[in-house]
């Protein structure tokens, strides 16, 4: 068990699960105000996104990761950090919530490094690192209240012109990117001969592009 300082919170995290690191601290830096608002955090890990967006003054908070070890973790950094608006669920994505629940937010750090085989769920996301992300894409339109948004971090090695074409063909509007630059990492360096065989890393490439994604629901209309 690790202890991790995070946004002024304390974070325990045990072996197996996702600690902020760079990524979760870019994200955190573009969400937007979130002051009674209800949010939900998707892949949560131990639930460094979640916790700041209540320690922000978001109203109702749900944290969601199929990580037993990760859930565990999440409610003990939710009581550590005295945030009860956090409800942490264990479940894979949106399958974790009720038919007809909508937010004013939602953010994910999910898997997204490309590799051959997924030897650690934590950073893996199949041979294009779009397995997790295609499918947050896919179903949260539908779970944006009008006017709310979604707000991802990325690798550019999974495609970051990928996710916003995504999200503009299913209605959402797009902010510009945030891009961030950066050395290889360690765990891509670790899968540095896949990501160059897929042609997203050029040979002896030492870095990588980090991208935070923020696409708003267009708000109802009101009629004149």
């Amino acid at each position: 068990m690790t202890t991790h300082r995070f946004a002024g919170l304390r974070l325990l995290v045990p072996p197996g699960v996702y600690a902020p690191r760079s990524d979760t601290a870019l994200l955190a830096g573009q969400m937007p105000d979130v002051a009674g608002a209800g949010v939900l955090e998707l892949c949560s890990g131990s639930g460094a996104l979640a916790l700041t967006a209540a320690a922000r003054g978001a109203a109702r908070v749900v944290a969601v990761d199929r990580s037993g070890r990760a859930v565990a973790a999440a409610r003990v950094n939710a009581r550590l950090n005295r945030l009860s608006q956090v409800e942490v669920r264990h479940g894979d994505l949106f399958a974790a919530l009720h038919p007809h629940e909508r937010f004013d937010l939602i953010v994910a750090n999910p898997p997204y490094l490309p590799a051959e085989a997924d030897a650690d769920g934590r950073w893996d996301a199949g041979a294009d690192g779009r397995r997790i992300l295609d499918r947050i894409v896919a179903e949260a339109p539908t779970r944006l209240h009008p006017g709310g948004c979604l707000a991802l971090v990325q690798s550019g090695f999974a495609g970051v012109p990928l996710t916003v074409a995504a999200l503009e063909r299913a209605g959402l509007e797009l902010a510009a990117p945030v891009e961030h630059r950066g050395p290889l990492g360690p765990i891509a360096e670790a899968r540095r001969g896949h990501l160059e065989r897929r042609g997203v890393l050029r040979p002896g490439g030492d870095e990588e592009l980090m991208a935070v994604v923020v696409a708003s629901r267009p708000p109802v209309a009101v009629a004149a």
